[in-house]
């Protein structure tokens, strides 16, 4: 006898029936003027809550760059390890581009199908912030 087929329920919304998009806000300020001008991370957060409730989009997760530079490489920002880590792979989060996020980051690339090279390039970093999946 086989174990009944185990498929997890779709969650819908119940007032139209249609799927609910689950997504991670990322936001980040990098300079005083940004600030000034009404980006800060408080505003940002604040508009992209707002966004996802007007689209009947569950929010999953923030991640918060607090003051880097955009020069600065992703390899370097400790939302990249913390993105990592909520995708379910086992890293200690430090902020420092170490030898276990080198590997860790090449296995984020192998199961995504992407280039094997232990950076965190323009493919790995958009794949980092795409949030799959229904509920």
């Amino acid at each position: 006898m086989q174990a009944p087929n185990k498929q997890k329920a779709l969650p819908f919304n119940a007032m139209t029936t249609e799927k609910i998009l689950r997504v991670a806000l990322y936001i980040r300020v990098s300079t005083e003027e940004q600030v000034l001008h009404g980006y800060s991370l408080e505003a940002q957060e604040e508009e992209l809550v707002r966004f996802a409730a007007e689209h009947h989009m569950k929010v999953v997760g923030i991640f918060r760059d607090e003051g880097n530079s955009a020069r600065k490489p992703a390899l370097k920002r400790k939302v990249m390890q913390e993105l990592l880590f909520c995708r379910g792979y086992d890293l200690e989060i430090t902020g420092a581009f170490d030898e276990a996020t080198a590997i860790t980051v090449m296995q984020f690339q192998k199961d995504m199908n992407l280039k094997r090279d232990g950076k965190c390039g323009p493919d790995t970093w958009s794949a980092l912030l795409c949030v799959t999946g229904v509920g």
